[in-house]
């Protein structure tokens, strides 16, 4: 499940609506919440460099410098603030395979107290 983004960096008027690109005045391709997509977005605006290449974050105003390989984790974590919710206890992770750990865990504990819950009713 994917949480809403914040409305404070991207200065949507709804937090259910996906920001729009901040590098182009007049773009109106919404960000969607995927690192293909944004690279994909990016490349339509001439970011184009090497995985392994130095850059700074093309996000306005933004002072971090990364591997470029890193750019778009970068701008769905921090800037989009795209956040996973764990179906089962509601924690909130901002990166997939976090939320898929802590599935494994959660999982486990849910169904050990449900087994709990069963055993102690007979």
């Amino acid at each position: 499940m994917t949480v809403p983004c914040s409305q404070q960096d991207h200065g949507a008027d709804n937090a259910l609506e996906p920001p729009v690109c901040p590098w182009v005045i007049g773009c109106t391709i919404p960000l969607e919440d995927s690192t293909g997509t944004v690279y994909a977005h990016l490349r339509t605006h001439g970011f184009i460099r090497r995985h392994t290449d130095r850059a700074p974050c093309p996000w306005p105003l933004c002072p971090q410098e990364m591997q470029w390989r890193n750019v778009a984790r970068h701008i769905l974590e921090r800037h989009i603030q795209v956040r996973v919710q764990c179906t089962i206890c509601g924690n909130i992770y901002t990166r997939n395979e976090t939320l898929q750990a802590h599935m494994y865990v959660c999982m486990e504990t849910y169904f050990n107290a449900m087994l709990a819950e069963d055993h102690q009713s007979n």
